[in-house]
């Protein structure tokens, strides 16, 4: 299924929004379509036309009630917070977790984990700060494009959520009372490899799972992490295959992952012909039955979230 965001004469349409079914796997691409009006773009996101020559990302993991925080026994490092921008990040910046203090002066190294994502999006937003391609906007800059990853698990009595702290005993039977955990994630950040067409571009790709045991080693972290890549680079390939006219079959599961929650996300740019896409793949499990559609987003000057200067957001 593709989804298309228009915007023409100041307001905007979406077209398609799929439903979700337990264990059902989804995937669609998602094209944005800027419309041209006197010689200038419009549009609901940053980079007018997604034109940058190499793609800009930013993947952020919410719990269902918009925090980071997670239950006890749930390491908060690093924080749900990753980029993928043009070389303007180290390793080590997506690896920084509640405490860490920040390679960049203004941003508050709190131990909160929920503000401390708060702090390290707007510092990879500084990090990832660039002008607006071919002139677009002079004097302004765009950090990237966002993917929301996010679970439907709400468990009332963990307090997690203020809000529901109160009143547990009577809300948790409308909800499912699974762990509120953020997802493992493993981030392949964009190179040139082959796209469709015969073209080569920028390939970037992230794939999560909320099957995160408690008290999880990180050896064992690195192991989903690595069998995470592997997998979702066998999707980048069946997608490919797909655009090119084959009908490929689905990557097989790595067993670390089988009959597990899988989520990913395919960016690529074809520089021959001047087109940026992503596609995603989503697939519940016992551990996570609902997974929340992510959404795009990007810099400007609509109405940023209040915390986050550098985003704003596109309808799922």
């Amino acid at each position: 299924m593709i989804m298309y965001y228009r915007r023409a004469a100041g307001a905007g349409s979406q077209v398609g929004r799929p439903k979700r079914k337990k264990g059902m796997m989804k995937c669609f691409a998602l094209v944005f379509l800027p419309l041209c009006f006197a010689d200038t773009w419009k549009t609901a996101i940053g980079d007018p036309g997604l034109r940058a020559e190499r793609p800009s990302v930013l993947v952020v993991g919410w719990s269902f009630c918009n925090e980071a925080a997670q239950p006890p026994g749930y390491s908060s490092t690093p924080s749900p917070r990753w980029a993928d921008c043009a070389g303007a990040l180290l390793p080590s910046d997506n690896l920084l977790g509640p405490g860490d203090p920040f390679p960049l002066p203004g941003f508050n190294a709190t131990t909160d984990v929920n503000m401390y994502a708060v702090e390290k999006e707007l510092f990879l937003g500084a990090r990832c700060a660039q002008a607006f391609p071919d002139g677009v906007a002079p004097g302004e800059t765009w950090s990237f494009h966002t993917v929301m990853l996010k679970t439907g698990n709400m468990d009332p009595s963990a307090g997690i959520c203020p809000t529901t702290a109160v009143g547990a005993a009577t809300l948790g039977s409308q909800f499912n009372n699974l762990p509120m955990v953020q997802p493992l994630v493993a981030l392949t950040p964009a190179a040139v490899a082959p796209v469709p067409y015969g073209g080569r571009g920028y390939v970037g790709s992230v794939g999560a799972t909320y099957d995160v045991p408690v008290n999880m080693t990180e050896p064992q972290r690195e192991a989903v992490r690595a069998a995470l890549a592997g997998y979702t680079a066998g999707w980048v390939a069946k997608r490919f295959a797909e655009v090119d006219g084959g009908s490929p079959p689905d990557p097989t599961p790595p067993p670390l992952l089988a009959n597990k929650s899988y989520e990913a996300a395919i960016w690529w740019r074809n520089t021959s012909s001047g087109g940026t896409v992503f596609h995603h793949i989503q697939k519940s499990g016992p551990a996570a039955p609902w997974l929340v559609f992510q959404r795009a987003q990007a810099h400007p000057r609509d109405k940023p979230h209040p915390n986050y200067s550098r985003n704003s957001p596109l309808p799922p």
